[in-house]
């Protein structure tokens, strides 16, 4: 006998065999997690049951809902809706810095079983130990790849930059100027020690000794201030209040950048070398890592990896959103510059929202 139990996300009717009562999955017409409910949580949920008393919000609260209109006569709200009526008011609007999609619970479950072979896994386990097959998993926090269409990504990004545009110009701008201090710091350091140096000593040897360090040095400022304006960018996009302090707090995470910007800047130089399409796939393929390795705080690997999902079905939004960003950049160059106080970090907020939306996780959109 088949269990008849309605979706969560867009309350279409769904069919599942007896079997697979308590098991997870997702939804044919949505694509949203569905849990296929006992037959006896499934039989009380088709029960009818007099409609409650709505309660009512004070009109203050929502300015642009209209009151109720009631059903006239001794009419019920089903003879109006069967004919077509609507004796409800509007949905009120949606709350400044609501995530864009429904919320999940904060804690994963105690463990998923996965609805091709049966196999119970760990709550946090994303891919079945029986069979291979990707599972569902539906708590705050948990990637679930997800299609992203490009003009909902750019809008949602600009929705984010507009709302938070003083903290995210200051935020850009403070990383920039704290690199330029210790940049000026570091050739100050190789200046003076090229002066110290006794005359006796193999000048060329020392030049590659302190240039070596002094590169050194470099690329580790920059991965730790990126990996701090990440931080900063991944936590308001996610509707937390603008926090600068974590500009500073980059160091947990500076390693693991360094190794996934030296490895994509690898893979994409490769790839170019061979007729150019290759590295441009691969670019689009693991341009999230950085974000993913800093947001979620997982290993290399396991950032490429997770890259490497959520954007399998999102390739052509990213090659639009690639050309986007160029044409942004080429019109902030004509401008003398002074428009990349305005793109730079607009475009920072941009890829971090579409990593996000891509992961299936909230992002705050400002409305």
């Amino acid at each position: 006998m088949a269990i008849e139990f309605n979706c969560p996300a867009c309350d279409a009717v769904l069919r599942a065999k007896e079997e697979f009562a308590g098991r997870k999955t997702r939804c044919p017409h949505c694509g949203e997690p569905a849990r296929v409910p006992e037959f006896a949580d499934a039989a009380d949920a088709f029960a009818l049951e007099p409609d409650p008393e709505p309660e009512l919000e004070p009109a203050s609260r929502f300015e642009s809902a209209p009151a109720p209109t009631p059903a006239s006569g001794s009419r019920s709200a089903i003879d109006d809706f069967l004919d077509g009526g609507d004796s409800y008011a509007p949905a009120p609007p949606v709350a400044r810095n609501a995530p864009r999609r429904p919320p999940r619970p904060a804690e994963p479950p105690e463990e998923v079983v996965c609805s091709l072979c049966g196999t119970r896994n760990d709550g946090d386990a994303t891919h079945c130990r029986g069979c291979g097959e990707p599972l569902t998993n539906d708590y705050d926090g948990a990637i679930v790849p997800t299609p992203v269409g490009f003009q909902d990504s750019f809008q949602a990004g600009w929705d984010a930059f507009a709302e938070n545009m003083g903290p995210c110009i200051g935020g850009y701008l403070l990383s920039g100027l704290l690199y330029v201090v210790a940049f000026g710091l570091g050739i100050t350091v190789m200046v003076v020690s090229f002066s110290i140096v006794d005359a006796q000593v193999d000048q060329r040897a020392v030049a590659l000794a302190v240039l070596g360090l002094f590169a050194l040095f470099n690329t580790y400022l920059y991965c730790f201030l990126y990996a701090g304006q990440l931080r900063f960018f991944c936590g308001i996009a996610a509707g937390e209040q603008p926090d600068f302090s974590l500009l500073l707090k980059g160091f947990p995470y500076t390693g693991r950048v360094m190794l996934i910007l030296l490895a994509y800047a690898f893979m994409v130089t490769l790839g170019t070398l061979f007729f150019v399409v290759p590295g441009v796939y691969l670019a689009l393929v693991y341009f999230p890592a950085p974000f993913v390795a800093v947001d979620r705080d997982v290993s290399t690997f396991e950032a490429f990896g997770i890259a490497g999902r959520i954007t399998s079905q999102n390739r052509g939004m990213l090659f639009g959103q690639c050309m986007a960003m160029m044409a942004m950049f080429t019109a902030a160059g004509a401008l003398q510059g002074l428009g990349m106080i305005i793109v730079g970090p607009f475009t920072i907020m941009l890829c971090v929202v579409v990593y996000r939306m891509m992961a299936g996780l909230p992002v705050a959109d400002g409305k």
